[in-house]
């Protein structure tokens, strides 16, 4: 006979290994049950199953981890390890906010890196969160994360211009002769004493 087996996979998540136990022995007038079968009539066999485990041991390093929107930044999965290779990576960005949902930055590729701008436009937070995910050849995956933050080159251009039409305006006034002939004059009558 041919009895299928199927386990959702929380009742073997955390195990290495677990072991299926077959008995069997016929059924009499006398016994129905293997307490009162003479083990003589038990037949029984057994086979051990090995879970497949996810890589393990690996990190996402962004490099660098402050920058503009208009730069490139380098995810890296590095040191993972797993038995069951090739592996496979997938990266992702979200601004830092739980309720948010990841953006696909590349898709399950051998390539364990990639350079990629990254975005923060409209949002309250310059902090970009990332996630790696890691998967087997079994599809066994594990999860890393890390953050960056990113400015808007828009914004610090503003700034910067706005500070320099500062700076342009204090310039045009010292530079007025209304003011500079009578600092001028303090000057040259300081000097002359």
């Amino acid at each position: 006979h041919y009895f299928p087996a199927v386990f959702p996979p929380e009742l073997v998540m955390g195990l290495s290994s677990f072991t299926f136990r077959l008995r069997a022995m016929p059924i009499t007038d006398f016994c129905n049950d293997f307490k009162c079968a003479s083990p003589a009539v038990v037949s029984s066999s057994s086979i051990r199953i090995f879970v497949n485990q996810p890589p393990s041991s690996g990190m996402l390093a962004v490099s660098p981890p402050v920058g503009f929107d208009d730069m490139l930044f380098t995810l890296a999965a590095q040191n993972w390890h797993d038995d069951n290779l090739p592996l496979f990576y997938t990266f992702h960005q979200s601004v830092y906010d739980p309720d948010l949902d990841y953006y696909l930055i590349r898709n399950r590729m051998q390539v364990p890196f990639v350079s990629t701008t990254l975005t923060v436009i409209g949002q309250k937070t310059n902090t970009v969160q990332l996630r790696l995910w890691v998967f087997d050849i079994l599809f066994a995956r594990a999860e890393a994360y890390s953050v960056v933050t990113v400015y808007e080159r828009i914004q610090n251009v503003t700034v910067t211009l706005q500070k320099a039409q500062r700076a342009s305006a204090i310039v045009q006034q010292l530079l007025n002769p209304e003011i500079l002939l009578p600092s001028l004059n303090s000057i040259v009558s300081l000097s002359e004493n």
